[in-house]
């Protein structure tokens, strides 16, 4: 299992390497949950999960995903879910779909 939690970049080359971990670890994944607002390399994760036809969810920690003039078209596809409210929703919500 991979954790993306514990990789600190310093060089190209740990760059590199976290990118080959991060990419696998999305391409073999049952399920990808993106939290938004996320970082710079989110969408592109979330691309990956899109074309590997993964579960998506994406856990919105605010309204800005609904509003057309900050939210992205790819977080409006029929695949993704969008989850607001607590994360005991989200759980249970994803937990449910893995039945």
């Amino acid at each position: 299992m991979y954790d993306w939690t514990v990789n600190e970049a310093n060089t190209l080359e740990a760059l590199q390497r976290i990118g080959i971990h991060e990419k696998m670890a999305v391409m073999s994944c049952d399920v990808f949950i993106m939290i938004y607002p996320a970082g710079k390399g989110a969408n592109t994760e979330l691309g990956l999960a899109l074309a590997a036809d993964r579960k998506i969810y994406i856990y919105a920690t605010n309204h800005d995903i609904w509003n057309v003039a900050k939210t992205s078209t790819f977080y409006q596809l029929p695949e993704v879910t969008i989850v607001s409210g607590s994360i005991a929703k989200l759980t249970a919500l994803v937990l449910d779909t893995a039945k």
